[in-house]
């Protein structure tokens, strides 16, 4: 599962739909920042699904 602050980026980027401008100045985050916490977070996700035997 990922950290708090992470999860709440991934749900404004991907649920939301929220720009990486935006999510970075709502939470005072360089958008550097986001897209960093946005591809380890996909990568986490990525790892749960092959780990629980899902082809991707």
């Amino acid at each position: 599962s990922l950290p708090h602050p992470d999860k709440d980026i991934f749900i404004r980027r991907y649920y939301l739909f929220e720009s990486v401008k935006e999510i970075a100045q709502n939470l005072n985050l360089t958008p550097k920042s986001v897209e960093n916490k946005l591809y380890r977070g996909k990568e986490k996700l990525k790892a749960a699904l092959i780990e629980n035997g899902i082809i991707i």
